[in-house]
């Protein structure tokens, strides 16, 4: 299948136009309709609707659900590219949630890299339960979780755990004392579902009925509503930390009552394993390293799963 043309086709469905993708792809309207009737007669379907008078296309029911495997289409190419280009044997592929991404592993990728530049590191941003599909299907080498899943294809192991606690806003007034968790008004709280065993003991706490002052589904879209003086929010102490290396104003607090740990997982496809990989190696052994020169992770030992 031409590359071209399926590159073509998530041109037109982004823009929205067959006109503004072919400005953006800097060919002719005719190339664009060409490359596309071409996809379409190898697929056997009509993507985009055409009707007289219409500005913007109009995608059918196939066009729609053919943009997820053009997309993975196009990813494969790049990496197809790059296997060509590089040695193979050093590129790695890996998948983190944002806040592991933003708040901890960063600094270890970048370590990686800068120690070794032969290693070549594609660094993805997903949900657990999209790295867990991911790792499954092999679009990714190494990935990490907050939660667990059955998969037959995946060896799944606890990698640390770490502590959750109480971010404040520095403008306003907190005792210095571990806080009670009912002192803590929900209807100013910044929340996030950081993983099943905390949405259990917040729900314990607070009414699942109450909303809350707002909910993200990433950390970083907290550092915003940290200048209100009553906004607070639980998360990782490595996220905590974070922000205050940023310059983010808050305080970070105990609670007078335990909060579950968060556990972060390593997955890898049990196929990936079998492959005698000298940068999985690499990987492994600086990643002990880097975990176990953190001061606020647990070091987990176990069996995989």
């Amino acid at each position: 299948m031409n590359i071209t043309n399926i590159k073509t086709f998530l041109s037109i469905a982004y823009c929205d136009s067959i006109t503004h993708a072919a400005n953006a792809l800097y060919v002719s309207q005719p190339t664009v309709s060409a490359r596309l009737q071409q996809l379409e007669e190898e697929l056997g379907v009509t993507l985009i609707n055409r009707r007289k008078g219409m500005r913007s296309v109009e995608l059918t029911p196939q066009g729609k659900a053919f943009i997820a495997i053009a997309e993975r289409w196009v990813a494969l190419d790049a990496e197809t590219n790059q296997f060509q280009s590089q040695n193979a044997s050093m590129l790695l592929s890996i998948a983190c949630p944002d806040s592991l991404n933003n708040f901890m592993l960063n600094r270890f990728f970048y370590d990686l890299s800068s120690r070794d530049p032969s290693v070549r590191l594609n660094v993805r941003t997903h949900q657990s339960p999209e790295i867990f599909s991911l790792v499954d299907s092999r679009e990714v080498d190494v990935g990490f979780a907050f939660l667990l899943s059955r998969y037959s294809n995946i060896l799944c192991r606890p990698l640390f755990s770490e502590e959750m606690t109480l971010v404040c806003s520095a403008a306003g007034e907190w005792p210095d004392d571990p806080i009670r968790p009912d002192q803590l008004n929900p209807e100013h709280e910044l929340y996030l579902a950081w993983m099943q065993e905390f949405r259990h003991w917040h729900d314990n706490w607070w009414n699942p009925k109450v909303p809350p002052f707002v909910q993200v589904d990433l950390a970083p879209m907290f550092t915003l509503y940290m200048k209100n003086p009553l906004c607070w929010a639980i998360c990782p102490v490595s996220v905590a930390k974070g922000f205050v290396r940023s310059g983010v104003p808050i305080r970070i607090r105990k609670l007078s009552k335990p909060i579950p740990d968060r556990v972060c997982y390593i997955l890898m496809n049990r196929s990936t394993m079998d492959i005698d990989l000298p940068v999985l190696k690499l990987f492994n052994e600086r990643l002990d390293a880097f975990l176990a020169a953190q001061e606020d992770i647990r070091i987990i030992s176990g069996e995989t799963d």
